[in-house]
């Protein structure tokens, strides 16, 4: 499963713009990978001998959730992406103050996948979650994901999910793309 960050500094909307939270990947190089070398395994002659039979058509699906800020309308729709995919939002921890909810927790990577369902013990709220955060960025700079959380009696339910990235990651997420573009990986 696959989680990528959606920034475009010059407007423009396309699956280039999507970057993984630690600017390691982005959707564009991974759809590339599995068009252009994956699903053609089956036509390698190695691969020929194991087969029952030949392959004639190959097909790919990428399962994950992809994270927009606030200014992208929710009703835009990259191409080869799913009208229901699964999304969230992502803001620099300045904007984090912007966010509406009452409830956050913080979302280990071994629960990325399922909707949190945590007890309401183990929320903060926001003045809480913006220092745990900020202590968190004073340390590393590694993206967290946040869950905004309703509470109802003693347990709380996942609403909305998102990434908080330090204040100069989108910066960051530019010098790369500039570099890609450079060296001729865009």
């Amino acid at each position: 499963t696959k989680f990528y960050l959606f920034e475009s500094a010059d407007g423009s909307y396309g699956v280039e713009h999507l970057v993984g939270p630690n600017l390691a990947d982005t959707l564009d190089a991974k759809m590339r990978k599995i068009f252009d070398r994956q699903l053609a395994l089956g036509t390698h002659p190695a691969a020929q001998a194991y087969l029952p039979q030949p392959i004639d058509r190959a097909q790919a699906v990428i399962k994950g959730w992809l994270f927009y800020p606030d200014r992208i309308a929710a009703a835009q729709l990259l191409p080869g992406v799913a009208r229901a995919h699964c999304r969230g939002f992502w803001c620099s921890i300045e904007g984090f103050g912007d966010l509406a909810g009452d409830a956050y927790a913080i979302l280990p990577r071994l629960a990325w996948l399922a909707p949190a369902r945590i007890g309401v013990d183990q929320v903060h709220d926001q003045e809480d979650m913006a220092a745990i955060l900020r202590a968190h960025f004073a340390r590393e700079s590694a993206p967290v994901m946040v869950a905004l959380m309703r509470c109802n009696g003693s347990v709380a339910r996942e609403e909305t999910r998102g990434f908080i990235v330090p204040d100069d990651w989108p910066a960051k997420v530019h010098v790369r793309n500039r570099r890609r573009v450079l060296h001729g990986d865009a």
